[in-house]
């Protein structure tokens, strides 16, 4: 599955829909989560030229005026999408595997860039979590920085941060990082400002079933935020399959540099919760690859000893 969060900036301005076309079709997106559409309404025709052949279930939240707006769809061969909350920040569905049977909540955010609304923002998204307690992927442009970091010029509103750091926290969301940029939005202005607004949380339980999940940031033109393009991986663990240590790991030899090497990768988190769940998600993720690398190499050594065995009967016969 891939799903593509993009704060587009205005669909009705020059060159936007032809771009959003080609980011969903290009990246066989499955999920798609605009922010600032600045539209109040769709037609069916323009819903059907975004995904071409591909059919989508849409739900959308009116732009005010000239401002926000969002739009959210799934692919209906692959999903149901059942709407749920259209509030003034977000809009919360819930999505069915139909071949799996598997649940979850996506919730498509765009948060206040104002002062005076960003209180209000912070409430609503406790709102959101607190009506679902089951897998949730939430995502969008939050307007909201965590740490002096995300922003080039390090001029941050500690206030806020802390707000939206509680706010996960609280809620055990883990953060996707992309894997290729530290700043999601500019303010295209002569002196720069980089910012790293945009962002994907899901919960433990979401990760439990996609822990393969990365996120890429594509290029933003002509928006001046950049797509987040989630990926879910190619394993995906329901019911039984689930991560469970297996007792011959400890009787490899290469089994503790494994755990040395993803206990001591680079981690830039900052609270005890975020660290926790970075090193516990980068173990996982090392120890599965290592695994199946060490069942390929007893395998070879199994064929080759069988091999050898046969080659040796044939020449005592």
């Amino acid at each position: 599955m891939k799903g593509l969060f993009w704060n587009i900036r205005g669909l009705n301005k020059l060159g936007r829909v032809p771009a959003l076309t080609s980011k969903i079709r290009d990246n066989h997106v499955d999920l798609v989560g605009v922010l600032e559409t600045k539209k109040e309404c769709f037609t069916p025709g323009f819903l059907r030229s975004l995904t071409g052949n591909t059919p989508f279930n849409w739900c959308h939240q009116p732009a005010r005026g000239s401002a926000g707006g969002i739009l959210l769809g799934v692919n209906s061969d692959l999903f149901v999408l059942t709407v749920g909350d259209i509030l003034h920040f977000s809009i919360s569905a819930m999505v069915m595997d139909k071949k799996t049977g598997f649940s979850w909540k996506i919730i498509v955010v765009y948060g206040s860039p104002y002062e005076d609304g960003k209180q209000d923002f912070i409430d609503e998204l406790h709102h959101v979590m607190g009506t679902w307690s089951g897998p949730i992927i939430i995502g969008g442009d939050f307007n909201l920085v965590r740490f002096s970091t995300d922003k080039s010029n390090q001029n941050i509103s500690h206030r806020w941060a802390d707000a939206f750091n509680e706010w996960i926290s609280k809620w055990g969301l883990l953060e996707l990082d992309p894997s290729n940029k530290l700043y999601t939005w500019t303010n295209n202005q002569e002196n720069v400002v980089l910012a790293r607004i945009d962002r994907i949380f899901i919960s433990t339980d979401w990760e439990a079933a996609f822990p393969m999940a990365r996120v890429k940031a594509l290029e933003r033109p002509p928006s001046d935020h950049n797509p987040l393009l989630l990926d879910s991986g190619d394993n995906i663990f329901f019911g039984k399959k689930k991560f469970r240590f297996e007792k011959w790991w400890l009787h490899r030899d290469s089994f503790g540099k494994v755990i040395q090497k993803a206990w001591g990768a680079p981690c830039n988190d900052y609270s005890s919760l975020d660290i926790w769940q970075f090193r516990i998600r980068t173990l996982r993720r090392m120890i599965r690859g290592w695994a199946s690398n060490e069942v390929a190499a007893l395998n070879k050594q199994k064929n080759d000893l069988a091999t050898e065995y046969n080659s040796l009967d044939n020449e005592a016969e």
